[in-house]
């Protein structure tokens, strides 16, 4: 028998289900608007991800404007076209049909950042790992 701490079975094949089903998805989003509550959930889960040091590098935008989502789809479209011209044609082609429309086609958008330099230079493990605060958002996404 597990510990009494033990999640119970049905929790833990709740999680796994939950991992052995999550699929990146980039249409079909449902236009409703999304509930604070639901958002207050999302972001609570995220700020508990672990982290390099304790150093929650993070940082969540929430954008619900339909000008400031058609702004950053803009950004994007620029910045893919800008790289896109560095590549070879072929690369270049296939990278072209990326497509940052959910930008547009979700009701709320959540960008998240990262702050290299959050905790200075002698949060532990930050120094060691140079990529370790970029996972550490990885693993809060």
């Amino acid at each position: 028998m597990g510990s009494p701490s033990a999640f119970p079975p049905s929790d833990r094949d709740a999680v796994y289900r939950a991992i052995r089903e999550r699929r990146d998805v980039r249409s079909g989003f449902a236009p409703d608007p999304v509930s604070d509550e639901v958002l207050t959930r999302l972001l609570e889960a995220a700020h508990a991800a672990p982290s390099v040091g304790l150093s929650k590098p993070w940082d969540f935008l929430v954008i619900r404007s339909p000008e400031t989502r058609t702004r950053v789809h803009e950004l994007v479209r620029r910045c893919q076209d800008a790289y896109a011209a560095t590549l070879p044609a072929a690369r270049a082609a296939m990278f072209g049909r990326l497509r940052p429309d959910a930008v547009l086609t979700t009701p709320v958008n959540v960008v998240v950042t990262c702050d290299v330099s959050r905790g200075g230079w002698y949060t532990l493990g930050a120094a060691d790992q140079s990529d370790g605060m970029w996972h550490s958002v990885g693993y809060a996404i």
